[in-house]
């Protein structure tokens, strides 16, 4: 039977960080991406609506469309928060 000082070093496992970069970078690019288009969509409405004189409905489209997307990202943050604690309670 070996001895403890025979045997060879254990190997540690190997680390997850250098794909996990990867997944992060990739998910920030889709989410700039999808900013500029929506910046883009946004620009173009508010050159319409004001070329034809009605910048005032867009306006209240811009406003609507803000507060929706106030209450998508506090939803998201909710549940978010939601799902951390339900598996922190299960540890």
């Amino acid at each position: 039977m070996r001895t403890p000082s025979d045997l060879p070093p254990a190997t540690k496992p190997a680390s997850h960080r250098g794909r996990r970069w990867i997944v992060v970078a990739a998910v920030l690019l889709v989410v700039v991406g999808l900013t500029f288009k929506t910046f883009a969509i946004f620009y173009t409405d508010a050159l319409w609506f004001s070329s034809v004189s009605l910048h005032s409905v867009w306006l209240k489209l811009f406003e609507v469309k803000a507060g929706l997307m106030f209450l998508r990202v506090y939803l998201v943050v909710l549940v978010c928060l939601m799902v951390y604690k339900f598996i922190v309670l299960l540890k």
